[in-house]
């Protein structure tokens, strides 16, 4: 049962710009990694069209955490690696899902959890990652260059106005708002999502 609820934000403006919501997360990476510890997040793949759980010990290296990434997050060794620096002694704070943090809370050993904090979100379902592959696919064609960046909350119209920003090789720019991004909409309506989202 939810006993407590509190609600922050940063008052950093950069922290908040490359930040989905509040920015909180930024925060609470930043005193983990500054007393010695690890931070574990999702970060995109190389060519954005997939993201991995990894770990992070420098304050520059969390930026890549920050930011909605609209699809289940590849787990890869990181629980691994996560139990590792536990048995070290070291705090770690890990975000991702909160059914991937459910299945890190039932493999790591509780006389270890002492040390270990977890960030998840109110979630709406993670989409299957082939949907995203395939429309990342078309609009590359269409921009004639690979995706360089890509952000599925962009806030330059304000945090009301989200919008999908894809920035391509060549310089060029692909930016819908939500209501009118055929993946947004997609997602949002719940047409493709893993199959266990759908019995969570």
């Amino acid at each position: 049962m939810l006993k407590e609820t509190f609600a922050a934000r940063a008052n950093d403006p950069e922290i908040l710009k490359r930040s989905s919501s509040g920015g909180v997360f930024s925060l609470l990476s930043e005193e983990i990694i500054g007393n010695g510890g690890s931070v574990f997040g999702a970060k995109w793949n190389a060519d954005f069209k997939g993201v991995t759980l990894e770990e992070a010990v420098s304050e520059t290296e969390i930026a890549a955490f920050c930011g909605s990434k609209y699809l289940r997050a590849d787990i890869s060794d990181s629980f691994n690696v996560a139990e590792k620096r536990l048995e070290e002694g070291k705090k770690v704070l890990f975000s991702a899902a909160p059914c991937q943090i459910a299945a890190l809370r039932k493999k790591i050993p509780e006389n270890l959890q002492k040390n270990l904090f977890t960030v998840d979100f109110i979630c709406h379902g993670t989409p299957k990652n082939g949907i995203w592959k395939e429309y990342l696919s078309e609009r590359e064609k269409e921009a004639g260059a690979p995706a360089c960046g890509v952000s599925f909350r962009n806030k330059d119209e304000g945090w009301r106005q989200y919008a999908l920003y894809i920035e391509f090789q060549n310089g060029e720019i692909y930016r819908r708002r939500a209501a009118e991004d055929p993946y947004l909409r997609g997602y949002v309506s719940n047409l493709f999502l893993n199959d266990g989202c759908y019995n969570c």
